[in-house]
């Protein structure tokens, strides 16, 4: 049932307002509420509020990790496609539809987490649709709790290497070793990048010293600055046979075979999707360096293991 507004201090309906900001996980009820300086009668009715609300916060974050395993699941589904059943994949292009639908579920639960916030702010216990059954369970519940810490856990863990990753790739000038060339389709941050590149990035500075490493979006000037000055390239762009896509159009084997090059060039990496098409042109155009193509179609997770797993044993290799 829902109480009036007016019986609902605002310091109670700050509270309830930050279950929904991802701080449920932290309210100990039991010292807030001992605390708290209403008249006895009210304390009970306003430990409801803020009980309820808290429940409904977890229960809507439980729904949010369901929608961001189905995300991660839609990515490993469409990456096993790429990789393995192209013609399925070129027969039915399922990527924007799956897509859509995950759009369509993260829409749907901004909806559910804005009308929370409101009834949090009304000062109202009315309970959301849907969410306040899924609320009642303990299991969810408790589950969204340990997935919220485990997920808070994971940034503070993570937030040092961020942070280093991106002062190893600080490089304004054009002299780095190793040039990480990235497409970020106008949605990922550039921050991203150089977490990515992160264990090329250290042995990069053992085996260089200081600014051996520079990150920077994928264009003609930037390929043409790392042909110059780089020994290990990682070109990540979209691309098919023709060539690799930039948002200026194709560059193709034989543009790049007019620019300038480091004779100390020694490895080129290329994600571009049927790339491997034109192996032996990208071979000649990037000559000296060993260049590694793909004549398929290709996945993003299969280049971010690669540049985990495999990168960094080859840099230790180059002069």
């Amino acid at each position: 049932m829902t109480k009036p507004a007016l019986h609902t201090p605002w310091k109670t309906r700050f509270l309830a307002l930050l279950c929904y900001l991802g701080a449920a996980p932290f309210f100990d009820l039991t010292q807030i509420f001992s605390k708290h300086r209403d008249t006895p009668e009210k304390q009970p009715q306003n430990y409801s509020f803020f009980h309820h609300h808290q429940n409904q916060a977890l229960a809507l974050f439980f729904i949010l990790f369901l929608i961001l395993i189905t995300f991660l699941l839609t990515i490993l589904i469409l990456s096993y496609l790429l990789i393995y059943q192209r013609p399925f994949y070129d027969a039915t292009h399922p990527e924007p539809h799956l897509f859509a639908l995950n759009r369509r579920l993260l829409l749907a639960w901004l909806v559910f987490w804005g009308y929370g916030l409101f009834l949090a702010l009304l000062g109202s216990s009315h309970p959301m649709p849907i969410v306040a059954r899924i609320a009642k369970r303990p299991l969810c519940r408790h589950t969204s709790t340990v997935l919220l810490l485990l997920l808070y856990t994971t940034i503070a863990l993570l937030l040092p290497f961020t942070l280093h990753a991106n002062h190893l790739a600080q490089n304004e000038t054009p002299d780095a070793a190793v040039y990480m060339l990235y497409e970020d389709v106008d949605v990922f941050p550039h921050w991203i990048f150089p977490l990515g590149l992160y264990r090329v990035s250290l042995e990069a500075h053992k085996k260089w010293g200081e600014h051996a490493v520079k990150v920077a979006p994928v264009s003609r000037e930037s390929i043409a600055e790392a042909l110059q000055h780089g020994r290990f390239i990682f070109i990540g762009s979209h691309g098919l046979a023709p060539g690799l896509l930039l948002k200026e159009g194709y560059i193709k084997p034989q543009d790049v075979a007019l620019m300038p090059k480091n004779k100390a060039l020694q490895f080129v990496y290329l994600t571009s999707c049927d790339s491997g098409a034109r192996k032996a042109d990208w071979e000649a155009a990037f000559a000296p360096g060993k260049v590694i193509t793909h004549n398929r179609l290709t996945a993003v997770v299969e280049h971010i293991w690669w540049l985990f797993h495999t990168a960094p044993r080859i840099i230790p290799t180059l002069d």
